[in-house]
């Protein structure tokens, strides 16, 4: 585990919430959340790094270019349970 948020909890918070942790291999690619939708998971990356992207709107039924808005590392965590 390398994620510095898991790290940084201490040792009795850490063991309940490694009950409900488990490790995912995601593609370059992967879409973790559309927007507007409810977020349902959390992911503490390790040694990977996630990007926030946002689509540019156009007219019409085009589709606009994607933006990169932020980074998220292994100092991070993302998503938002609500």
């Amino acid at each position: 585990m390398n994620n510095r948020i898991l790290k940084a909890l201490p040792a009795k918070e850490y063991r309940i919430l490694y009950t409900q942790l488990k490790e995912v291999m995601l593609l370059k690619g992967a879409i973790l959340h559309e927007g507007g939708e409810r977020i349902g998971q959390e992911y503490f990356p390790n040694d990977e790094m996630i990007s926030y992207l946002s689509r540019t709107a156009l007219s019409g039924s085009a589709e606009g270019e994607s933006v990169d808005v932020c980074v998220v590392g292994n100092e991070e965590e993302e998503g938002c349970v609500q």
